[in-house]
């Protein structure tokens, strides 16, 4: 009877034991889920970034390349006014002075974007302004 018992006890115990056993791998393969589970969160996360960065950076090419393409309008609709002026002024001398100070201002327009000064346009403006009022001043002085 006493052996009956034991062995009871001793099959509990092993079931007991086996039981345990099963609930740890159980964890650790909760575990092991979980963690592959964050890491592919996480790899979803760094590529939605990548992807974010990457629409940025296309916005900002975009966005540059529009910039550039209405400072060329500007410029040719400026030359294309120059044109007009000239061919239609009555004195080619006085027109001569506009189109040699239009190219001294394009040429200082140039030399204040290699310095990084190029955001200062009213600048260049004001002194294209004077330049012209004193040329038309002189002009105008000359002739009478």
């Amino acid at each position: 009877m006493l052996l009956l018992l034991e062995n009871q006890f001793v099959r509990a115990s092993k079931e007991g034991e086996e039981e345990e056993e099963e609930e740890k791998e159980g964890e650790e393969e909760e575990e092991e889920e979980e963690e592959e589970e964050e890491e592919e969160e996480e790899e979803e996360e760094e590529e939605e970034e990548e992807e974010e960065e990457e629409e940025e950076e296309e916005e900002e090419e975009e966005e540059e390349e529009e910039e550039e393409e209405e400072e060329e309008e500007e410029e040719e609709e400026e030359e294309d006014w120059w044109f007009a002026f000239c061919s239609s002024s009555p004195k080619p001398a006085f027109c001569s002075l506009l189109l040699v100070l239009y190219i001294l201002r394009v040429t200082y327009s140039v030399y204040l974007n290699e310095k990084g000064l190029s955001g200062d346009s009213t600048f260049v403006m004001f002194h294209f302004a004077l330049s012209v009022s004193v040329v038309a001043s002189r002009q105008t002085q000359i002739t009478q």
